[in-house]
Protein backbone atom coordinates (compact mmCIF):
# COMPACT_ATOMS: atom_id res chain seq x y z
CA UNK A 1 0.00 0.00 0.00
CA UNK A 2 2.73 2.17 1.00
CA UNK A 3 4.31 2.09 -2.52
CA UNK A 4 1.05 2.86 -4.23
CA UNK A 5 0.38 -0.96 -5.72
CA UNK A 6 -3.31 -1.68 -6.70
CA UNK A 7 -2.95 -5.55 -7.56
CA UNK A 8 -0.31 -8.14 -6.54
CA UNK A 9 -0.05 -11.17 -7.95
CA UNK A 10 1.53 -14.44 -6.03
CA UNK A 11 3.73 -16.50 -8.31
CA UNK A 12 4.43 -20.37 -6.88
CA UNK A 13 6.73 -22.67 -8.62
CA UNK A 14 4.99 -25.81 -9.59
CA UNK A 15 5.47 -29.12 -8.27
CA UNK A 16 7.35 -31.72 -9.83
CA UNK A 17 4.12 -32.72 -11.84
CA UNK A 18 3.04 -29.18 -12.38
CA UNK A 19 4.74 -27.90 -15.09
CA UNK A 20 3.29 -24.39 -14.73
CA UNK A 21 3.44 -22.25 -11.73
CA UNK A 22 0.16 -21.43 -9.95
CA UNK A 23 -1.37 -17.68 -9.55
CA UNK A 24 -2.94 -16.00 -6.90
CA UNK A 25 -4.20 -12.38 -7.62
CA UNK A 26 -5.40 -9.84 -4.96
CA UNK A 27 -6.32 -6.63 -5.85
CA UNK A 28 -7.32 -3.14 -3.86
CA UNK A 29 -10.83 -2.83 -5.22
CA UNK A 30 -11.38 -6.46 -3.74
CA UNK A 31 -10.23 -5.70 -0.33
CA UNK A 32 -6.98 -6.89 -1.08
CA UNK A 33 -8.71 -10.69 -1.00
CA UNK A 34 -8.19 -13.25 -3.56
CA UNK A 35 -9.40 -12.53 -6.47
CA UNK A 36 -10.70 -16.17 -7.13
CA UNK A 37 -12.48 -16.44 -10.45
CA UNK A 38 -8.20 -14.78 -11.95
CA UNK A 39 -6.56 -18.02 -9.75
CA UNK A 40 -3.61 -19.58 -11.37
CA UNK A 41 -4.37 -17.61 -14.62
CA UNK A 42 -1.11 -15.68 -15.64
CA UNK A 43 -0.99 -11.68 -14.78
CA UNK A 44 -2.37 -10.22 -17.82
CA UNK A 45 -4.32 -12.74 -18.87
CA UNK A 46 -7.39 -11.39 -16.37
CA UNK A 47 -7.32 -8.12 -18.11
CA UNK A 48 -6.54 -9.75 -21.66
CA UNK A 49 -9.45 -11.87 -21.13
CA UNK A 50 -12.13 -9.63 -19.55
CA UNK A 51 -12.21 -12.58 -16.96
CA UNK A 52 -13.49 -10.30 -14.02
CA UNK A 53 -16.20 -8.44 -16.04
CA UNK A 54 -17.48 -12.35 -16.79
CA UNK A 55 -16.82 -13.22 -12.92
CA UNK A 56 -19.55 -10.37 -12.32
CA UNK A 57 -22.43 -12.47 -14.73
CA UNK A 58 -21.69 -15.65 -13.94
CA UNK A 59 -20.13 -17.99 -11.63
CA UNK A 60 -17.11 -19.57 -13.50
CA UNK A 61 -15.57 -22.78 -13.53
CA UNK A 62 -12.40 -23.49 -15.87
CA UNK A 63 -12.55 -26.00 -18.52
CA UNK A 64 -9.36 -27.54 -20.04
CA UNK A 65 -8.47 -26.02 -23.01
CA UNK A 66 -7.20 -27.53 -26.28
CA UNK A 67 -4.31 -26.58 -28.41
CA UNK A 68 -4.88 -22.95 -29.94
CA UNK A 69 -2.58 -20.72 -32.38
CA UNK A 70 -3.50 -17.98 -29.81
CA UNK A 71 -0.86 -17.27 -27.52
CA UNK A 72 -3.52 -17.12 -24.78
CA UNK A 73 -6.23 -19.39 -24.66
CA UNK A 74 -8.75 -20.43 -21.84
CA UNK A 75 -12.39 -21.61 -21.42
CA UNK A 76 -15.26 -21.24 -18.93
CA UNK A 77 -18.21 -22.28 -17.87
CA UNK A 78 -20.33 -19.79 -16.97
CA UNK A 79 -23.24 -20.47 -14.48
CA UNK A 80 -25.59 -17.02 -14.79
CA UNK A 81 -26.22 -15.70 -11.27
CA UNK A 82 -29.33 -14.48 -12.36
CA UNK A 83 -31.81 -16.32 -14.82
CA UNK A 84 -30.46 -17.52 -17.88
CA UNK A 85 -29.07 -20.74 -19.21
CA UNK A 86 -25.21 -21.92 -18.78
CA UNK A 87 -23.03 -20.61 -21.33
CA UNK A 88 -19.77 -21.88 -22.71
CA UNK A 89 -16.76 -18.85 -23.16
CA UNK A 90 -13.76 -19.29 -24.93
CA UNK A 91 -11.38 -16.59 -24.46
CA UNK A 92 -8.15 -15.74 -26.95
CA UNK A 93 -5.89 -13.56 -27.24
CA UNK A 94 -3.15 -12.67 -30.22
CA UNK A 95 -0.14 -10.67 -29.57
CA UNK A 96 0.85 -10.70 -33.34
CA UNK A 97 0.34 -8.42 -35.72
CA UNK A 98 -2.60 -9.49 -37.94
CA UNK A 99 -1.65 -6.95 -40.86
CA UNK A 100 -5.28 -5.63 -40.80
CA UNK A 101 -5.61 -4.38 -44.44
CA UNK A 102 -8.85 -4.01 -46.99
CA UNK A 103 -5.91 -4.80 -49.60
CA UNK A 104 -4.56 -7.59 -48.64
CA UNK A 105 -6.34 -11.25 -47.19
CA UNK A 106 -3.97 -12.80 -45.10
CA UNK A 107 -5.30 -11.11 -41.91
CA UNK A 108 -8.51 -12.60 -43.45
CA UNK A 109 -6.68 -16.16 -43.08
CA UNK A 110 -5.32 -15.35 -39.68
CA UNK A 111 -8.45 -14.15 -38.11
CA UNK A 112 -10.73 -16.90 -39.93
CA UNK A 113 -8.11 -19.58 -38.20
CA UNK A 114 -8.65 -17.60 -35.02
CA UNK A 115 -11.71 -17.88 -34.55
CA UNK A 116 -12.35 -21.54 -35.65
CA UNK A 117 -9.63 -22.16 -32.87
CA UNK A 118 -12.36 -20.47 -30.51
CA UNK A 119 -15.18 -22.99 -32.09
CA UNK A 120 -12.54 -25.77 -31.38
CA UNK A 121 -12.72 -25.04 -28.13
CA UNK A 122 -16.32 -25.04 -28.02
CA UNK A 123 -16.87 -27.94 -29.65
CA UNK A 124 -14.24 -29.88 -27.49
CA UNK A 125 -15.86 -28.15 -23.81
CA UNK A 126 -19.46 -29.28 -25.25
CA UNK A 127 -18.37 -32.93 -25.16
CA UNK A 128 -18.52 -32.62 -21.65
CA UNK A 129 -22.33 -34.15 -20.67
CA UNK A 130 -22.50 -31.32 -17.72
CA UNK A 131 -22.23 -29.20 -20.60
CA UNK A 132 -24.10 -29.95 -23.34
CA UNK A 133 -27.03 -27.74 -24.17
CA UNK A 134 -25.26 -24.47 -23.11
CA UNK A 135 -24.95 -21.71 -25.25
CA UNK A 136 -21.37 -21.11 -26.61
CA UNK A 137 -19.45 -17.22 -26.79
CA UNK A 138 -16.38 -16.70 -28.67
CA UNK A 139 -13.99 -13.53 -26.99
CA UNK A 140 -11.13 -12.37 -29.21
CA UNK A 141 -8.58 -9.78 -28.27
CA UNK A 142 -5.88 -8.63 -30.66
CA UNK A 143 -3.66 -6.59 -28.84
CA UNK A 144 -1.43 -6.05 -31.62
CA UNK A 145 -1.70 -2.32 -33.06
CA UNK A 146 -4.24 -2.28 -36.28
CA UNK A 147 -3.19 1.27 -37.64
CA UNK A 148 -6.86 2.06 -39.32
CA UNK A 149 -9.90 4.55 -38.12
CA UNK A 150 -12.91 2.57 -36.31
CA UNK A 151 -15.42 2.69 -38.70
CA UNK A 152 -12.93 1.99 -41.58
CA UNK A 153 -12.20 -1.13 -39.17
CA UNK A 154 -15.47 -1.59 -38.57
CA UNK A 155 -16.33 -2.21 -42.77
CA UNK A 156 -13.92 -4.66 -43.35
CA UNK A 157 -14.58 -7.04 -39.87
CA UNK A 158 -18.01 -6.78 -41.19
CA UNK A 159 -17.29 -8.27 -44.58
CA UNK A 160 -14.88 -10.62 -43.35
CA UNK A 161 -18.11 -11.99 -41.25
CA UNK A 162 -20.58 -12.26 -43.86
CA UNK A 163 -17.76 -14.73 -45.64
CA UNK A 164 -17.42 -16.01 -42.39
CA UNK A 165 -21.30 -17.04 -41.12
CA UNK A 166 -21.30 -18.34 -45.21
CA UNK A 167 -18.31 -20.49 -44.99
CA UNK A 168 -19.34 -21.74 -41.38
CA UNK A 169 -22.80 -21.15 -40.67
CA UNK A 170 -23.72 -24.51 -39.94
CA UNK A 171 -20.93 -24.85 -36.86
CA UNK A 172 -21.89 -21.25 -35.65
CA UNK A 173 -26.02 -22.64 -35.59
CA UNK A 174 -24.64 -26.25 -34.41
CA UNK A 175 -22.68 -24.65 -31.37
CA UNK A 176 -25.52 -22.29 -30.33
CA UNK A 177 -22.79 -19.63 -30.34
CA UNK A 178 -25.10 -16.24 -29.95
CA UNK A 179 -21.70 -13.72 -29.28
CA UNK A 180 -18.31 -13.44 -30.71
CA UNK A 181 -16.16 -10.51 -29.39
CA UNK A 182 -13.45 -8.91 -31.52
CA UNK A 183 -11.11 -6.18 -29.54
CA UNK A 184 -8.56 -4.46 -31.90
CA UNK A 185 -6.64 -1.72 -30.51
CA UNK A 186 -6.30 1.58 -32.72
CA UNK A 187 -3.38 3.35 -33.33
CA UNK A 188 0.29 2.66 -34.78
CA UNK A 189 3.88 2.15 -33.33
CA UNK A 190 4.49 5.85 -33.28
CA UNK A 191 1.57 7.55 -31.98
CA UNK A 192 0.75 4.33 -29.75
CA UNK A 193 -2.44 3.26 -29.07
CA UNK A 194 -5.32 5.76 -29.56
CA UNK A 195 -7.97 3.59 -28.61
CA UNK A 196 -9.61 -0.01 -28.87
CA UNK A 197 -12.88 -1.27 -30.94
CA UNK A 198 -15.16 -3.73 -29.85
CA UNK A 199 -17.19 -5.57 -32.28
CA UNK A 200 -19.99 -8.01 -32.00
CA UNK A 201 -21.57 -10.33 -33.42
CA UNK A 202 -24.61 -11.38 -31.71
CA UNK A 203 -27.40 -13.83 -32.92
CA UNK A 204 -31.07 -14.18 -31.05
CA UNK A 205 -34.08 -13.00 -31.23
CA UNK A 206 -34.79 -13.48 -35.02
CA UNK A 207 -31.72 -11.80 -36.25
CA UNK A 208 -28.65 -13.80 -37.32
CA UNK A 209 -25.18 -12.75 -37.27
CA UNK A 210 -25.60 -9.26 -36.25
CA UNK A 211 -22.21 -6.95 -36.60
CA UNK A 212 -22.33 -3.97 -33.50
CA UNK A 213 -19.13 -1.67 -33.11
CA UNK A 214 -17.96 0.34 -29.87
CA UNK A 215 -15.33 2.56 -29.38
CA UNK A 216 -14.04 1.51 -25.85
CA UNK A 217 -11.71 3.67 -23.26
CA UNK A 218 -9.71 1.72 -20.86
CA UNK A 219 -8.42 2.61 -17.18
CA UNK A 220 -4.97 3.66 -18.21
CA UNK A 221 -4.05 1.89 -14.98
CA UNK A 222 -5.81 -1.58 -14.54
CA UNK A 223 -6.66 -1.87 -18.70
CA UNK A 224 -10.21 -2.23 -17.50
CA UNK A 225 -12.48 -1.26 -19.74
CA UNK A 226 -14.35 2.34 -18.59
CA UNK A 227 -16.53 3.73 -21.32
CA UNK A 228 -18.14 3.04 -24.07
CA UNK A 229 -19.26 4.52 -27.16
CA UNK A 230 -21.83 3.16 -29.95
CA UNK A 231 -19.47 3.61 -33.34
CA UNK A 232 -23.29 4.34 -35.29
CA UNK A 233 -25.16 6.59 -33.02
CA UNK A 234 -22.01 8.60 -31.32
CA UNK A 235 -24.10 7.91 -28.03
CA UNK A 236 -22.64 6.40 -25.04
CA UNK A 237 -23.57 3.16 -23.60
CA UNK A 238 -22.30 -0.22 -22.12
CA UNK A 239 -22.02 -3.60 -24.37
CA UNK A 240 -24.85 -5.71 -23.59
CA UNK A 241 -24.14 -9.73 -24.11
CA UNK A 242 -26.50 -11.17 -27.30
CA UNK A 243 -27.43 -6.97 -27.80
CA UNK A 244 -29.66 -6.76 -30.72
Amino acid sequence: RNFGAIEVVLVTPGSRAAVEPSYSHFSLRHGWREVTSSRDLGPAAPCLLEVEQLSEEFQLQRLPPVASTAELAHVFLGTPTKGSSMVVHACLACHSHMGLDPERNDWAVRLEGLLLDGMHELENAKLNPKVQGAEGRVYLHLTALADMDGSALFGLLEAFTREFAARHGALIQGLWVDEITIKVRLGSESAGCQGVLRFSITSGHEKYMKCTGMLEQVDPITGTPMKWQDLQTGQERAPVAADV
